[in-house]
């Protein structure tokens, strides 16, 4: 019996955390917040960096400037001092 509770506990935090990632993945796609793939300029890193969303702050410069991680990282942390 205990068995079959532990299974059925891990089974709905499995499709939790899917419908989190989907849920985290159309908010994050919704037209307005990223620029289309390809598309990105530095405004639109400068806009999230200054709404804070410095993750995709990183992605959209390492985009733009094919450049690596630390500098992206490095780059964007000058942008919010």
């Amino acid at each position: 019996m205990i068995l079959s509770w532990i299974i059925l506990g891990l089974a709905a935090a499995v499709v939790a955390a899917f419908v989190f990632a989907l849920r985290r993945d159309s908010i994050v796609s919704r037209p307005g917040i990223l620029p289309p793939d390809e598309q990105a300029t530095v405004a639109d890193v400068e806009s999230l960096v200054k709404a804070g969303r410095k993750i995709d702050a990183i992605r959209q410069y390492r985009e733009i400037h094919h450049c690596s991680l630390v500098e992206a990282k490095d780059a964007i942390e000058n942008y919010s001092h």
